[in-house]
This record gives C-alpha cells, sequence and structure tokens, in this order.
C-alpha cells in the first residue's frame, strides 16, 4: 500500500519522498514522477506506477543500484531522458502500449536487464536508450516504432537477434552497433531500405532480406543509418 505522507507533491507532480524504501508504490492521485526524485537512492528495490502518472521525469530512478522490480501501468505515455539510468538490478522490463516516448539513455547501463518487452504504441526510441544493457538478450520491438534514434542498443553484448517490426521507417546511426554476439536481424518488411555509409555520404539501396547480412552491416557499422522509403 501506498503512504501518501511519503511523498511532496507540487502540482499533481511527486517531487520527493520522505519513505524508508523498500517496496515503493506511487500514490493514485500522482499525475507526474518529478525529476531527480529517487537519484541516487539505494533502500528502494520495487516501485509500482499507477495508471495516473503520464510521464516519468529525467533522471527520476538514476541510479537506484538495489531497485529490482518495476511495474509500469497503462496510462504512462513519456519515460523521460536517463530516467532509469544504470539501475543495477533490474532484469526485467514490460513498457505497456500507452507509452509513445522513450528518452535518451532512459535504460542505459542496466547492465543486468536481460528481458525487454516494448508496447504496441511506442512511436519513438530516442539515442541510447539501452545502451551498455550487457545482459540484454531478449527484445521485443512491439509492433508501432517507427524511429529507433543513434546508439540505442549499442554494447547489447548479448543480444543474438531481433524483429524489426514493418513500422520502423528509420535506425540513426550506430543502433546495434558493438552487440558482438548479434547475428540475426530481420526485418518484418524488406522492401525499400536504404544505407549510408557515413555521416556525410548518399543513400544507397540495400537488401534487406537477408538476417545474417542485415546483423553484420548493423553490428560493425559505427556511422551506418537505414531508412526505408515504401
Amino acid at each position: 500500500m501506498y503512504n501518501e505522507s511519503d511523498f511532496h507533491f507540487v502540482l499533481g507532480a511527486v517531487i520527493r519522498y520522505y519513505g524508508d524504501g523498500g517496496e515503493v508504490e506511487i500514490p493514485p492521485t500522482a499525475e507526474r514522477v518529478g525529476g531527480d526524485i529517487f537519484k541516487g537512492n539505494e533502500t528502494i528495490t520495487s516501485v509500482i506506477i499507477p495508471p495516473s502518472v503520464k510521464k516519468i521525469s529525467r533522471e527520476a530512478f538514476y541510479k537506484c543500484k538495489n531497485l529490482k522490480r518495476i511495474v509500469f501501468s497503462e496510462g504512462l505515455e513519456c519515460i523521460d531522458d536517463h530516467a532509469f539510468y544504470s539501475c543495477d538490478s533490474l532484469t526485467e522490463i514490460v513498457i505497456p502500449d500507452s507509452v509513445t516516448e522513450i528518452g535518451t539513455q532512459a535504460f542505459c547501463g542496466c547492465k543486468n536487464l536481460s528481458s525487454v518487452k516494448l508496447g504496441n504504441g511506442l512511436k519513438l526510441l530516442k539515442n541510447g536508450a539501452f545502451s551498455m544493457c550487457f545482459s540484454l538478450f531478449s527484445l521485443d520491438l512491439g509492433k508501432s516504432v517507427e524511429e529507433i534514434g543513434s546508439l540505442c542498443f549499442q554494447y547489447c553484448c548479448g543480444l543474438k537477434s531481433v524483429t524489426i517490426p514493418a513500422s520502423l521507417n528509420y535506425l540513426t546511426y550506430g543502433t546495434f552497433n558493438d552487440c558482438e554476439s548479434l547475428t540475426a536481424v530481420e526485418f518484418e518488411a524488406t522492401d525499400g531500405w536504404y544505407v549510408k555509409e557515413s555521416r556525410d555520404g548518399g543513400w544507397l539501396p540495400i537488401d534487406a532480406t537477408d538476417p545474417e547480412k542485415n546483423a553484420a552491416i548493423l553490428r560493425d557499422g559505427p556511422w551506418r543509418s537505414w531508412k526505408r522509403e515504401a
């Protein structure tokens, strides 16, 4: 059960936490989890986000080293930059369909995160959102993402395969760079893809039907970007 006295509210946002840690439930009257509210907190182990919360702000759970479990609810729309940066104890996350945007390095450095399931309402994954998640091996990108930012999954060394949904139109440079175990990338829509070999280079058509070839290009080409013109 939540304890509203553990929180300080301003204009619908929880901006201060005074509790003892452990299992934390954000009050169901909250509309936003404020920036930095749990930053560096090493006492919280579990957090439940209620349906009332629309946004988790910048660095809200930054370096919460002992946070093992986070439960998101339908209603959440945005997870802001660095929100869960370097939460070392997280092992699994499931993003609800209501989320449309995950910010820059939102889950970067969650070194024990092994399973990520993204929702079917997500449109944008910003730069480095899941970079340096060294243990990540299970990745479900959902069915609706349209753009994945630069270096989004860089150094996800445990990732072996991934399916790119037909909704995706743009992969910014280095999306899967240095994913040394990546051997298969399957595109649900294989037509109309172009690749740019360098920042200043032109776009060239590419055959995206071979999962092994796709993986090699994405894994080993730090400045390569992909776009689809269906």
